[in-house]
């Protein structure tokens, strides 16, 4: 055992030396270690440029394990250059060394390792190297400068830094032991104390409720209404204030009327997402949506997490136009209840500089609730737009809801009451394109009070008036058979394709010409099939081909680069009856008409999967030389005055659920055979050759 005693003179024959290992243990055990500060601001602060890969730390003090350390000037350090592809964080740090070849306290860079999920590098802290970190900072992939926003301080972690406070303490333990003691042997006392003030106070109240009554029942009748006037007055029901409270009441109206009539308009349509996410789109695909309740009505949400460094983002597409530098307002309630993570904001932008005028930030992990900012606008810009964002560059936003509405853009400086003034204009403009609508079918829409716009209720009786009745429906452009080629006009209306199949080689070849009839392209396929014919079909940029395979039939469909895109198996049998496939059609839903051009001539209808939906046989003998759809559910057939036959034009349609043919000839089919090539050269743009 040894006792040890500090700090003395020396005297004669009696040298007191010590070493500043004797003075560092004596300020370590009275002061902790971390850094020395003014009023709970510490010092020594990390900062940088933004401009190269350098940071530098303020002046200030510190203490570590007794020793001082103290940087009079901002001292710069230099960061290792970063990896092509990879971060990494680094870590400044205020090192103590007390190593024989070192001795000191100095600032050095601590660097981390490169990697997908970076992390800070380990503090060295063993009895020779004590190490502070001052802060963190993210070295960006494949940059020549540092971020100030990836910079983090960690001087006020206890676990990495702190500030340096007293290590001694109160031996408070010792002082509850002695005021146990003390109460114990007081507690007897007191109780009795307690007991007997607390009888006596049920006696005074006695009393006093007593002294009460004797007193009410004296006076009782002087000065106080009977009870005939007091059930009168309850049975008034005219309202009676005071005239103070009347001057308040006046005052309070009057600064409400104020407050409205100081109010600006809304710039914004579809602020509150009344009409869904219409005038808003999710950019790179972002799976926003909009909801509603029955506590805020409408409003636009994304409930997926967003990792750290990525952004949703929703934006407006109102361009809102202005000319000079103006201040604007803008506010919106936000929901972020269970998000206590990354970021929810509103974004200004515009065409000028800066791009981004300014956020709107939500706070985290709330309900319902409203924030409002004001921003200027760049003088150099012409034009603003909104953006609703989910992201942060630090940390990842996690998944549940976050969302906005009854947003407000407006002039000024001053946040008004939420209002929809541009949902007017919203509105107006979708009054118009209905109106465009109903006249581009033929129809008409009065404007009685001829301001330009309609009513809702002349909207209707609009639609009500739009010519109805089976018309040549866009989409279904007819074919002539020409021995064994097949016409049409292009989805586009801009070439002409021809379709020939030649039998035994099963080979289906695509002709296309411009309007002129300039051979521009000629394209080949073999169809894998036992057998085929010149039934060539050409709708909405698919084409179909009759075939036989094992004995089945099947219509092959493929797109107009002739990639296939299924098979439609027939279920009844018309090979191994002696018939065969020569005309075919089919509609977007993906139904197939089919001809077998027997003397007793057949016509059959399936749906997508080979389900028989109608067979019927035409009488009279006519030979039907082609067939199409010119609608979904009516499918059209004619006889092109081939010599022997009889003129018809016949149409089958659908009845409710059922299909039901129309057949004719004679001279009134004549006719409707006739007006029917003439709307079809005319609406549907067929070459008839």
């Amino acid at each position: 055992m040894a006792e040890i005693s500090k700090f003395f003179n020396s005297a004669p024959g009696d040298p007191r030396t010590y070493q500043a290992s004797d003075f560092a243990d004596y300020f370590g055990s009275v002061l902790s270690t971390g850094l020395l500060h003014t009023d709970n601001i510490p010092a020594l602060e990390v900062k940088c440029d933004g401009t190269d890969l350098r940071t530098y730390v303020t002046p200030g003090k510190a203490i570590i394990q007794g020793y001082l350390y103290e940087n009079t000037s901002n001292l710069y350090l230099e960061h290792a250059l970063p990896e092509p592809t990879l971060d990494r964080i680094d870590r400044i740090v205020l090192r103590l060394d007390k190593r024989n070849q070192s001795r000191y306290i100095r600032l050095f860079v601590k660097q981390g390792t490169p990697d997908e999920n970076p992390v800070p590098p380990d503090l060295q802290r063993d009895d020779f190297i004590y190490e502070l970190s001052l802060a963190q900072i993210r070295v960006r992939a494949n940059t020549s400068t540092l971020n100030p926003a990836d910079l983090i301080d960690e001087r006020l972690d206890e676990n990495l830094c702190g500030l340096v406070h007293s290590l001694i303490s109160i031996p408070t333990s010792q002082f509850q032991a002695q005021w146990d003691l003390y109460f114990n042997a007081k507690k007897d006392e007191i109780d009795a104390e307690t007991l007997a003030y607390e009888q006596e106070l049920a006696n005074k109240l006695i009393q006093y409720e007593n002294d009460f009554n004797a007193w009410f029942a004296d006076i009782q009748d002087t000065g106080f209404a009977s009870s005939t006037d007091f059930n009168a007055h309850k049975a008034d029901t005219t309202k009676h204030i005071t005239a103070e409270e009347r001057i308040a009441w006046n005052s309070a109206e009057q600064n409400a009327k104020n407050f409205v009539l100081q109010a600006k308009p809304n710039l914004l349509k579809n602020s509150a997402f009344q009409f869904g996410l219409a005038g808003w789109q999710a950019l790179a695909g972002a799976p926003f949506g909009a909801g509603s309740s029955i506590t805020r009505g409408t409003f636009a949400m994304y409930v997926n997490s967003v990792p750290a460094g990525s952004w949703a983002v929703l934006e407006s597409n109102q361009r809102i136009g202005f000319a000079g530098s103006l201040q604007v307002t803008l506010s919106a309630d936000f929901y972020t209840l269970g998000i206590t993570s990354g970021k929810v904001f509103l974004e200004i932008n515009s065409n000028g500089t800066p791009v981004v005028v300014g956020q709107l930030v939500a706070d985290l992990n709330k309900d319902w609730h409203r924030k409002s900012a004001t921003f200027t606008l760049p003088s150099n810009a012409t034009e603003i737009w909104l953006r609703f964002v989910i992201g942060d560059t630090q940390s990842t936003t996690p998944a549940g809801t976050k969302a906005v509405t009854r947003i407000k853009l407006e002039y000024g400086t001053q946040a008004t009451p939420y209002s929809e003034e541009a949902n007017f204009l919203y509105v107006r403009d979708g009054k118009l394109n209905v109106r465009n609508a109903i006249t581009n079918k033929g129809g008409t829409v009065a404007d009685a009070d001829g301001d330009g716009i309609p009513t809702f209720d002349e909207l209707v009786s609009g639609i009500d008036n739009i010519p109805s009745g089976m018309t040549i429906s866009d989409g279904y452009p007819s074919m002539l058979f020409i021995t064994n080629y097949s016409r049409f006009i292009s989805k586009d209306g801009t070439k002409i394709l021809e379709f020939d199949v030649t039998w035994p080689t099963k080979t289906l070849t695509k002709r296309v010409y411009n309007t002129n009839y300039t051979l521009l392209s000629t394209t080949s396929i073999t169809i894998p099939c036992d057998s085929t014919n010149s039934g060539v079909y050409y709708c909405n940029g698919m084409i179909g081909v009759a075939t036989v395979v094992g004995g089945q039939y099947k219509f092959k469909i493929y797109d107009e680069n002739f990639n296939f895109i299924r098979d439609v198996p027939i279920t009844y049998d018309m090979y191994n009856s002696g018939g065969y496939v020569d005309k075919l059609a089919f509609n977007s839903q993906g139904y197939v008409a089919s001809m077998n051009p027997n003397t007793s001539p057949y016509t059959y209808l399936v749906d997508a999967s080979g389900n028989l939906l109608k067979s019927h046989l035409f009488s009279n003998n006519v030979f039907y030389d082609n067939l199409f759809f010119i609608s979904d559910e009516h499918i059209l057939y004619l006889s092109w005055a081939n010599a022997g036959s009889t003129h018809s034009t016949s149409l089958l349609y659908k009845n409710g659920s059922s299909w039901t043919m129309n057949e004719g000839t004679g001279p009134i089919f004549d006719m409707m055979r006739s007006l029917i090539k003439h709307i079809i050269r005319n609406q549907a743009k067929i070459i008839v050759e």
